[in-house]
Order: structure tokens, then C-alpha cells, then sequence
């Protein structure tokens, strides 16, 4: 039994320091480093006709935005008026209603002094 934990405790120590070592394959890379060549003509187009996407679709929001202020802005003007007739079929209302109770008493006040 101690010979098989020896030979256990004996294989996790090695898979232990082959797993903290670098791989051999891997090399620094050296000191003087160059950037990655530059991109193919097909990248440059891809690149090239996403970025038009992108203007054509910030061109459309622009549009979209614009509108809908638009919109709020003829919303606001037409509750605006409609706020301003409400108004002033109220003033008229109540200036009928006055009208009608004054000459009523206008007409009773005639009634009463030819009456008499």
C-alpha cells in the first residue's frame, strides 16, 4: 500500500512541475517586434462597405429622430389649440348663461312695473 501512495504522491509531483514549466514549442518573441502586415483588399472593402453602412444607418436615424421631434413638436401645437377653443367655448358658455339669467331678470323686473 505505501509503495502504491509513493508512486501516486510520485506521478502528481511530476504532472505537477511539467504543468508549471512553458511548453517548449513556445517562443518570446524577440525584441524587435514588427506590427502584422496590413489588412488584403478584401478586408479593406469589407471595412470600407460597413462603414458606409453604418453612415447610411446614422443618416436614417438622424431622419427618424427628426421626424418624430416633428411629430411631438404638431402634437403639442394641436393640444396647445385645442386647449385654447376648450377655453373659449367655456368664456362663451358662461357669458350666454349670464346673458340669459340678466335679461330674465330684465324681463321680469318690465313684467312687474307694467303689471303695476
Amino acid at each position: 500500500m505505501k509503495k502504491i501512495n509513493k508512486a501516486i504522491i510520485a506521478l502528481l509531483f511530476s504532472l505537477a512541475l511539467s504543468g508549471c514549466s512553458k511548453p517548449r514549442e513556445v517562443e518570446e518573441q524577440p525584441q524587435n517586434y514588427t506590427a502584422p502586415p496590413p489588412p488584403s483588399a478584401v478586408e479593406a472593402q469589407r471595412a470600407v462597405a460597413q462603414e458606409r453602412q453604418l453612415q447610411s444607418e446614422r443618416a436614417k436615424s438622424e431622419q427618424l429622430e427628426q421626424a418624430l421631434r416633428q411629430s411631438e413638436e404638431r402634437h403639442a401645437e394641436e393640444e396647445k389649440s385645442r386647449s385654447r377653443w376648450q377655453t373659449a367655448a367655456l368664456l362663451l358658455g358662461s357669458g350666454c348663461i349670464v346673458c340669459l339669467f340678466a335679461g330674465a331678470a330684465l324681463g321680469a323686473g318690465a313684467k312687474r312695473d307694467g303689471t303695476a
